[in-house]
């Protein structure tokens, strides 16, 4: 018998054991950790006590059992290098699927090609943007910059009436340069004719916003 460390009692027992007396179940007892623990077997004189101990024996021999093929088997396993693995079979899946080149990860995204910083692409449109070349790079790039500060940023519409409307003050005799700085400065959304005189604009010095804020 291979050790081990206890022993189970079941519960459809206790109906024979509930019919001892006490003397009866206290010799019971001492049997059952006699048989258990060491293999003995007491000599009971009491016959229903000797009856009530062969009931519970035979459990215990047939748990003995099943415990020492348990530990047999776990031996032999264990001279063999454990528990044979099991192998792991690759299957395709549906949310698996390969890609048609042989790859298992998607082929990246073409990169973008650079666009010049003078000229934009309208995304609506699909055309492209100039920069009119009465109008300086630097005031239009602060004034996009501050209508984003702002969380209104320009669309390709307003941009495009914002040109319409710079060139119509233009027209006028006024600086759209100047009237861009001032909007900027301000924290304007739009575009405003001033209020003085125009100057002709073919006569007019163009004023970068370094230039208008010193």
């Amino acid at each position: 018998m291979i050790p081990k460390k206890g022993f189970l009692l079941y519960c459809d027992q206790l109906d024979f054991v509930n019919d001892l007396s006490m003397e009866q179940k206290g010799f019971l007892l001492t049997a059952i950790y006699n048989y258990a623990c060491f293999g003995t077997v007491d000599d009971i004189q009491d016959l229903t006590t000797k009856v009530v101990f062969k009931i519970i024996k035979s459990s215990i021999e047939r748990d003995t059992q099943k415990y020492n093929k348990k530990c047999e088997c776990n031996r032999i396993n264990g001279l063999h290098g454990g528990r044979p693995k099991k192998q792991k079979v690759e299957t395709e899946t549906q949310q698996n699927p390969k890609e048609p080149n042989g790859l298992n990860e998607k082929p990246s995204e073409p990169k973008k090609p650079d666009i010049d910083k003078d000229k934009e692409i309208d995304k609506d449109t699909k055309k492209e943007f100039f920069l009119p070349d009465w109008l300086l790079r630097e005031s239009f790039d602060a004034f996009i910059e501050m209508r984003k500060k702002v969380k209104a940023p320009l669309t390709d519409k307003a941009r495009d009436m914002l040109i319409g409307k710079l060139e119509e003050f233009r027209g006028k005799g006024y600086d759209p340069n100047l009237i861009l700085n001032e909007s900027t400065m301000n924290n304007w959304k739009g575009v405003f004719e001033p209020k003085t005189k125009p100057t002709f604009h073919n006569t007019f010095k163009e004023k970068s916003l370094e230039e208008l804020v010193s």
